[in-house]
């Protein structure tokens, strides 16, 4: 009686759960669909999410049909051309955000050429959605994808895909330019906000917006190549110099290296020559200098200081630094004023030895 019992609530269970199912594509039919007359193993958790590790994405791992009967075609579209795709379910979760891509390696890669913001899919089911395949898609054999991110409910992602074939197609290089697939809530660092319709950072050229209430998604969401994008904008700084060569100085206070250097003090800054601390002269100290004034320069030179070249009292010799010869006669006008004076003093001159054996004069 219990087992009846149970046997009995799973088949209720069995009928209730299709009326409360999520979303899925009917058309063109998907691998594993119960829609698809090709298909040797039918799939019912075909409205499921894809696993939040992403371990079944692609195409919730069906791809390896296509090489079975069961992945055979099942539309043909021709390029240029106005289609549709069919969604269908129980469960809209209020809508959402939904794409409509070609994939022409396998499903390695998707190519977007529908993004509808809002209102997919809609709460009368099944609804077709429209679609156009791109003058310039490559002609041949495609991967049709359909990805949704509900509005409400867990944060997941959906997806089923279609085996089908595109004609008359250029190839062109617009196709190649469109934006890759949006991915969320499968692992990968981003993730769409509940209660507002996944606005896509790169929807592509062909977009239907009727939403009411748009966000953008959360995390490591970089947008994919293409034409209609953000692009997500560089903020790296720009690196600091490591030196003064060939750049700005690491220092605002830093000294240009134009500027002369001044220096410190006339002490360590010894050319020679007696730097006063003031605008009046001083006189010479110079050892065996006759006892009178020495000017540092006639001309104001700060180089030319004459320097004697023995101990005699009269004042000769050459400057070293300019080669400027005194005058000949300051000697003999200096002799003739002291001798004057001591005329006129009473005083008379006398000789004493110097200090090296020589004679000097005393006035």
């Amino acid at each position: 009686m219990i087992a009846l019992s149970i046997a009995s609530l799973a088949a209720v269970a069995s009928l209730v759960v299709p009326a409360n199912a999520h979303m899925e594509m009917t058309y063109p039919a998907p691998f594993r669909s119960k829609s698809n007359p090709h298909a040797t193993e039918i799939e019912y958790s075909m409205t499921s999410p894809l696993n939040a590790d992403g371990s079944n994405y692609p195409c919730k791992g069906f791809l390896s049909d296509l090489n079975g009967p069961g992945g055979a075609v099942t539309a043909e579209w021709t390029a240029g051309q106005n289609y549709h795709f069919t969604l269908q379910g129980g469960a809209n979760h209020a809508g959402g955000s939904c794409q409509a891509s070609l994939s022409y390696d396998g499903g390695k890669t998707f190519t977007v050429i529908q993004s509808i913001v809002g209102n997919c899919p809609s709460t009368v089911a099944p609804t077709d959605y429209p679609v156009t395949v791109p003058g310039d898609a490559p002609s041949g054999d495609a991967i049709f994808a359909w990805t949704w991110f509900n509005n409400l409910g867990n944060r997941e992602m959906y997806m089923n895909c279609a085996h089908i074939k595109i004609n008359g197609g250029s190839g062109g290089s617009g196709f190649s330019s469109r934006p890759t697939i949006f991915e969320a809530n499968i692992g990968n660092g981003c993730s769409t906000l509940e209660g507002s319709d996944v606005e896509f950072p790169n929807p592509g050229p062909d977009l239907i917006n009727q939403s009411s209430k748009t966000a953008p998604p959360q995390g490591n969401c970089a947008a994919g190549p293409g034409s209609g994008g953000n692009q997500p904008q560089s903020s790296a700084a720009a690196p600091s110099p490591s030196s003064t060569e060939g750049g700005a100085p690491a220092s605002s206070g830093a000294a240009s290296s134009d500027a002369a250097p001044a220096p410190s003090s006339t002490a360590s800054y010894d050319d020679g020559q007696w730097h006063p601390s003031s605008s009046a002269a001083a006189p010479s100290s110079t050892d065996g200098n006759n006892g009178e004034w020495q000017p540092t320069s006639s001309a104001g030179s700060s180089e030319a200081q004459p320097t004697p070249t023995d101990g005699n009292s009269q004042s000769q010799g050459q400057s070293s630094a300019t080669g400027i010869n005194p005058p000949t006669e300051s000697g003999k006008n200096r002799k003739k004023k002291c001798v004057r004076r001591q005329k006129r003093n009473g005083v008379h001159g006398h000789r004493r030895a110097g200090p090296h054996g020589g004679r000097s004069r005393s006035f």
